[in-house]
């Protein structure tokens, strides 16, 4: 709702309207069907905090004074009270117990296995041939015979990296 526009300094300049609520009383559309007689009695206003002096304030006395008096924990909670379902469930475990599912034991680790077994026949495949060609040739041949060894010498380093330090799994 427009009320009255501010003053402006500038004479030419259209005064700019400031918006606000009204002030207003709710009207009690929902009457009370109780009549006052049986009504209870009006509840005290809140005192807000009050000040004590003699002795601090704990998180205790502040649930207390929260709850009304009533306790502050335990007064909604479930009651557990031993049933069938109870009976049928510990008989199931007493019965994986004595199976043994509950006994812990080193589990076979396959994919440790494989990546060794792995490791091992490709060392072989590669490393044996290559050595055994650069006995054959002997160093007389020295280039092709150094280029053989380090031939062995960078497929195995690389290899060990890939299998054993680069391996993330």
């Amino acid at each position: 709702m427009p009320a009255t526009p501010a003053p402006s300094e500038n004479p030419n300049e259209t005064p700019r309207p400031h918006y606000m609520l009204k002030t207003k009383e709710f009207e009690a559309l929902n009457i009370p069907l109780i009549p006052p007689a049986l009504q209870p009695p009006a509840v005290a206003a809140d005192p807000g905090v009050v000040a004590h002096t003699h002795e601090p304030i704990s998180t205790q006395a502040l649930s207390q004074i929260a709850t009304g008096g009533a306790p502050v924990l335990g007064t909604h909670r479930p009651i557990n009270r031993p049933n069938d379902i109870h009976a049928h469930l510990a008989c199931n475990l007493r019965h994986d117990q004595a199976a043994g599912h509950f006994d812990l034991k080193p589990g076979l680790d396959t994919k440790k296995r494989i990546r060794l077994w792995t490791y091992w026949i490709f060392l072989a495949l590669v490393d044996i041939p290559l050595g055994l060609f650069a006995w054959w040739i002997g160093p007389e041949y020295a280039i092709p015979f150094v280029c053989i060894i380090a031939g062995i010498g960078y497929f195995t380093a690389s290899w060990t990296w890939k299998n054993w330090f680069l391996n993330t799994d």
